[in-house]
Parts: structure tokens; C-alpha cells; sequence
């Protein structure tokens, strides 16, 4: 029995990879005033941080609905398919929700895994759920294993600009501005869909250099894939692998840009990286 894939379009693929992967990807939507965009498709990553700088207003993200996971469904269903549904965190948006709404009408095989996070971080869960599916394991094999290691996987993120936290509700104006006049840069470890503040430095560059060596000293498994994390920021992307490479080893490895949809929050500029907590690498 074959596996057909399903994922939301915040693990930020770009259409080359998602045709490479044999995947379906459903978009959820970013809109600005009165413009919506479905992301992924209508507009590129580029193109939305051209859009965030210029914006004063904070654009405004939606979900997807029980409605459309169900006709997906439906439709890749229809051949007898085994389907296997993978979306954001449930802690940071209703998509899984919905998902899981539709999965209870549909009347065939499906599992729906919440990856419990998002962008980098959910495209390498997808990414390992393909290469199960290429060996042949069943849907119940695939979203069993991903359902294990995902309680592992971290990510760690510092902010370029306290603005978009402020513009979200997330800080007050007053610690905002007092935050950009003292060029302060949080970072911030994002776990099971939950943020917390671990640091507060001063200077992209000394919050970055911070989560380095947080990630060494805490340490990694280097069995499993790590990935570098940027929002319209890959220069900066690269200079953070550089900093980890002085002080660890691991193997695959995957770098992505953040999409519309989380970057949304995370505004421009922000670096991060994603890895499985274990031993040291």
C-alpha cells in the first residue's frame, strides 16, 4: 500500500523541493491589508520581507480549514492510498486542528502528526517521513517514529528586531523601544510549540554567538540532522554554521530561509537553528 504525503506550508519549501519530495503542500494564508496571499504560492520569501519592511501594520495570518484538508484528502485518497498528514505545532496555530477535524470524516486510511514545530525543523520531519515512505514502511510506521523523535527536537532562535514581538501582542511598547535603544537581540528556545527567553544580548552578532554556544555546551545528536534557520538573513545563516563548526561535528545538515507565515512573527534578519537534544556532537 502506498503513502501519500500532506503538509502544511509552513515547513517553507520552496516548489522545486516539494516536486522533488512528491509531496502535497496545502497554504495557509498571510494577508496584507487588503491583499491575500496564499503562502508559498502567490508570494515568495523574498518578496514578503520586501512587503514586512515597508508595512506598518502587522499582517495578518489564517489557518487552514477542515474543508480543504478534506477534499485533499478525498482526492488522494481515492486510489486506496494510505495518507499521512504532517502540520505545525498545534501550539502555534488551529491548522492541526483542522486536520485532525477533517481525518475524523474521511473514511480511509489516515494518520495526522503534528510535528510540533515549524519551518526548518517540520521540513526535515518531512524530509524523513519521505525517506521511510521510499523504503516502504507503512503510514502507521512512519507517523509512529516521527510521533518519537519529535519530543527531541529544539529550536533556538535569536531576534533581530523586538518590533514584530511588539506588533503581535507578545511586548509592551515600552520594553520594545527601550529594547531597540539598547540594541537588545533575545533568544528565545522554541520546544512542543511553547517559547520561552533563555538570553538577552546586545548585537545580532553576540545573541548569535550566545546560541552557538548554548547548542555546544548543552550538546546535540550529531546522528540526527541539524539545520540553520534565517529570515531574509543567509549570509548570517552561514556565519552561525561557521561558529558551530569550530566547536562541533554532526552529519546531514539542511539550511533554509523562514516563510511568510512565521516570519510573520519572527520579522527579518532572525537567525536560528534546529537539532535533536541528545549527547554532545
Amino acid at each position: 500500500m502506498s503513502v501519500k504525503i500532506i503538509v502544511d506550508s509552513t515547513c517553507d519549501f520552496e516548489p522545486e523541493e516539494r516536486q522533488a519530495l512528491g509531496i502535497e503542500m496545502i497554504p495557509l494564508t498571510v494577508q496584507f491589508g487588503e491583499e491575500i496571499f496564499r503562502d508559498g504560492i502567490d508570494i515568495t520569501k523574498e518578496e514578503f520581507f520586501q512587503r514586512l519592511r515597508a508595512s506598518k501594520e502587522l499582517p495578518h495570518t489564517s489557518q487552514i480549514n477542515p474543508a480543504t484538508f478534506l477534499e485533499v484528502y478525498e482526492r488522494l485518497g481515492a486510489d486506496g492510498s494510505e495518507l499521512l498528514v504532517m502540520t505545525i505545532s498545534k501550539n502555534l496555530s488551529g491548522t492541526y486542528q483542522s486536520a485532525c477535524v477533517a481525518a475524523e470524516q474521511y473514511t480511509g486510511k489516515i494518520r495526522v502528526v503534528d510535528s510540533s514545530l515549524a519551518t526548518t525543523a517540520f521540513a526535515m520531519m518531512v524530509r524523513i517521513a519521505c525517506r521511510m515512505r521510499d523504503e516502504g514502511h507503512t503510514v502507521d510506521e512512519i507517523a509512529d517514529y516521527l510521533e518519537k523523535i519529535r519530543e527531541r527536537l529544539v529550536i533556538i532562535c535569536c531576534m533581530n528586531t523586538l518590533e514584530y514581538l511588539h506588533k503581535g501582542g507578545r511586548l509592551s511598547a515600552t520594553v520594545t523601544i527601550l529594547g531597540g535603544m539598547l540594541n537588545i537581540k533575545p533568544v528565545v528556545l522554541i520546544k512542543d510549540g511553547h517559547i520561552s527567553i533563555l538570553h538577552k544580548a546586545r548585537g545580532i552578532k553576540a545573541a548569535a554567538r550566545w546560541m552557538v554556544d548554548y547548542v555546544a555546551e548543552t550538546g546535540f545528536d550529531a546522528s540526527l540532522p541539524i539545520g540553520f534557520i534565517h529570515s531574509d538573513n543567509p549570509e548570517g545563516a552561514v556565519e552561525v554554521r561557521s561558529m558551530l563548526a569550530e566547536k562541533a561535528t554532526w552529519g546531514e545538515e539542511m539550511t533554509q530561509g523562514i516563510g511568510p507565515v512565521i516570519g510573520t512573527h519572527t520579522g527579518n534578519g532572525a537567525l536560528a537553528m534546529f537539532y535533536f537534544a541528545g549527547s554532545r556532537g
